[in-house]
């Protein structure tokens, strides 16, 4: 992750930028702050400046990020993330200038640092962090071929679970379960386990329908 916050240290001083900004609220998707920190919980607030890595999280997730996370100084909240906390933050660090992937931070937060820290300017930079991971490093090309792996191995194993009479949503269901048990962590998305004229509709949700004979099924997990 060094080549990612090498890059992360050139838009700043390309933006004349003081610190970095990104967040990671519940929901909110496929979090930055993992690929930065390795961080898997579902809350936390990266703050990155030319000398400092902060995690900002709160104690949910104090052992995790002793166990996950490394050259991050943790920042432990009580309850939910506080705007005054980060205030107190920039003011002791001397941040003036905030970077901000617009692309992935909510705009009610992007209001609501307007809002607590009224001094601080703030830069937005749609896609930036699309922008540095673009690039694969070599453990993340050996990260996808494993993900790659897994589900190659548990579709072998599903095919012969397919036959007439028995529903989208148990088929979806087994394979969800046996890309579990061959290692994934997770699926990427809701599995979609379509037959007949179900087929045809691009994002089909799983269903009660059973599978009859000569019937088109698609999937896509």
């Amino acid at each position: 992750m060094e080549n990612a916050m090498n890059k992360i240290h050139i838009k700043i001083k390309e933006k004349n930028a003081d610190a970095f900004l990104l967040f990671n609220h519940e929901y909110s998707g496929q979090p930055g702050t993992r690929f930065f920190s390795k961080f898997s919980g579902s809350e936390s607030v990266l703050l990155i400046t030319k000398q400092k890595r902060l995690i900002i999280t709160d104690g949910r997730y104090f052992s995790q990020v002793q166990n996950e996370v490394k050259n991050f100084e943790l920042i432990k909240i009580i309850n939910l993330f506080s705007f005054v906390l980060l205030k107190n933050l920039c003011l002791k660090l001397k941040i003036r200038t905030i970077l901000i992937d617009s692309n992935c931070t909510f705009c009610s937060t992007v209001e609501k640092l307007k809002l607590f820290i009224p001094e601080i300017k703030i830069i937005l930079e749609p896609g930036f962090i699309q922008e540095i991971r673009m690039i694969k490093e070599v453990n993340e090309i050996k990260l996808l071929q494993k993900a790659v792996d897994i589900a190659q191995k548990a579709f072998h194993k599903f095919l012969p679970l397919i036959k007439i009479g028995v529903t989208e949503q148990w088929l979806a269901n087994k394979l969800e379960s046996l890309m579990k048990e061959c290692g994934s962590e997770k699926i990427a998305f809701g599995t979609i386990m379509a037959s007949g004229k179900n087929s045809a509709l691009p994002h089909a949700k799983p269903t009660n329908k059973k599978i009859k004979a000569g019937e088109l099924i698609t999937i896509d997990f």
